[in-house]
C-alpha cells in the first residue's frame, strides 16, 4: 500500500475546471479504490469545498506564495512515498515549491512526479521564470504525459530525455458507458442532434468558430440541432456569431454542466463534434466513444491517438469548415457507418480509456520509480 500526496489544482466541480483537473481527481479516486492512501491538495473557494470519502482533502482558497506554501505543508509531506503534481496554471507555485525542495535536497526520501498536459514554455530565448520552471520539471523523478504527441512536445520543450517521460492516457467514468438501443445514433422525426463539449476560452483552441461556420452547410442537407456545452469568455461572442450566421434557432448554448451530468447529454446525442486546433489528449473524445457516439474531429495533436480515423470517427484538417461539414453530412447520411463506429468506439474506450486500466498503468510506473 502506497501513501501518495496528489496536488490536483482546481476542484473538478468548479465551472472553470478543465480536463486536467478532472483527470487528477479521477485518477486519484481510482488509485484509492485499489487500496492506496491518497492525500489530495485542491484549490477551491470555501463554498466549493466538500468532503470526499476516498481520500483526505487539503483545501486552499487560492494558491499561496511559495514560502507560505512550503511552511504550511511541511508536516503534510513527511509520510508520503511519493508526491504527484498535476501541472496547471493555478498550481505552478506548488510545482515550483516542490521542485526547488527536490533540487536543494530537502525531501530526499519522497519521489516527485509531474503530470504535464502541455508544455507551458516553448522555444528560446528563456526568461528567468521559464528557466526556473524548466529546471523544476527536470528535477522530477518522472514526468507523466497524456499521449505520445505530448511526450514529444515535453521532451523537446524542456530537454528532458524521452525515457523519463511515461505515457499514461486519461480515463472515462463508467457512467459514460450507457447502453443505447440505437447503438449510438438516434434519429427522431428525421432530426439529428450534434454535441460539442469544451471550454470556450479566448484562444479558440477548440475551434467553436469553425464549428459554427460549418453548421449552415450541415443544415442545408439535414435537420440538425447543435448543443454546445461549456462556458468561458467567448460564450457571448459565439452566441452573437450564431445569430449573425442565421443559425441561432438550431444552436443551443447550454453553458457549464457538471461532469457527473454529462453522460445524460451524450446519451441523447447522435454525433460528437470537436474541431480543435490542438489537443494533448482530448478527454471528451474518449467520453464520446464510451457513450457510443461516432466522432468528427480534426487531425491535430494527440487526436489521432484517441480517435481511429475511419473506424471510430472521421478526422479532417483543422480550420476548414467545408471539410468539417462534409464529414458530418457523410455520417448523418450513412447510419450503418455510424452504427459500426459506435461499436468500434465503445470497444476502444473499454480497452484503453477506463480509469481502472489507467490506474493500473500508473501504479506500475510508481513501483518502477520506487
Amino acid at each position: 500500500m502506497l501513501n501518495i500526496l496528489m496536488i490536483g489544482g482546481l476542484v473538478p466541480w468548479h465551472p472553470h475546471a478543465g480536463g486536467g483537473q478532472i483527470i487528477a481527481y479521477k485518477l486519484s479516486e481510482a488509485i484509492a479504490q485499489l487500496g492506496h492512501n491518497i492525500d489530495y491538495i485542491a484549490i477551491a473557494p470555501e463554498d466549493f469545498q466538500r468532503e470526499v470519502k476516498w481520500g483526505r482533502f487539503i483545501y486552499f482558497e487560492q494558491e499561496k506564495l511559495i514560502p507560505q506554501f512550503l511552511r504550511s505543508l511541511r508536516d503534510e509531506t513527511k509520510n508520503h512515498d511519493l508526491i504527484h503534481l498535476h501541472l496547471g496554471n493555478e498550481v505552478t507555485g506548488f510545482c515550483l515549491g516542490y521542485g526547488f525542495q527536490k533540487l536543494l535536497h530537502f525531501s530526499k526520501s519522497e519521489k516527485l512526479i509531474f503530470s504535464i498536459y502541455s508544455p507551458l514554455v516553448h522555444g528560446f530565448p528563456r526568461s528567468f521564470p521559464e528557466a526556473c520552471w524548466i529546471a523544476t520539471c527536470r528535477s522530477a523523478d518522472a514526468i507523466f504525459s497524456l499521449s505520445e504527441f505530448a511526450k514529444k512536445n515535453i521532451s523537446n520543450a524542456y530537454h528532458i530525455p524521452s525515457f523519463k517521460i511515461k505515457v499514461t492516457y486519461a480515463g472515462v467514468d463508467d457512467s459514460f458507458f450507457l447502453e443505447k438501443k440505437s447503438y449510438g445514433y438516434v434519429q427522431k422525426a428525421n432530426k439529428f442532434s450534434l454535441l460539442f463539449c469544451g471550454r470556450l476560452n479566448g484562444k479558440e483552441q477548440k475551434g467553436v468558430d469553425i464549428l459554427l461556420k460549418s453548421f449552415p452547410l450541415i443544415l442545408k442537407k439535414h435537420q440538425v440541432t447543435l448543443k454546445i456545452i461549456g462556458s468561458g469568455p467567448r460564450l457571448e461572442q459565439y452566441k452573437i456569431f450564431a445569430r449573425d450566421l442565421g443559425i441561432e434557432k438550431s444552436v443551443k448554448f447550454l453553458g457549464f454542466i457538471k461532469h457527473n451530468e454529462l453522460p445524460k447529454h451524450y446519451s441523447e446525442t447522435d454525433l460528437f463534434v470537436l474541431p480543435s486546433r490542438r489537443e494533448s489528449f482530448g478527454l471528451v473524445l474518449a467520453e464520446a466513444m464510451a457513450a457510443g457516439l461516432p466522432v468528427v474531429s480534426t487531425r491535430v495533436g494527440a487526436i489521432p491517438e484517441v480517435v481511429k480515423d475511419g473506424e471510430t470517427g472521421l478526422l479532417v484538417p483543422p480550420d476548414n469548415p467545408q471539410k468539417f461539414a462534409d464529414a458530418v453530412n457523410f455520417l448523418l447520411s450513412n447510419p450503418q457507418k455510424m452504427k459500426m463506429m459506435s461499436e468500434k468506439g465503445r470497444e476502444r474506450a473499454r480497452k484503453y480509456f477506463t480509469w481502472d486500466k489507467v490506474a493500473e498503468r500508473v501504479l506500475k510506473y510508481y513501483e518502477a520509480i520506487l
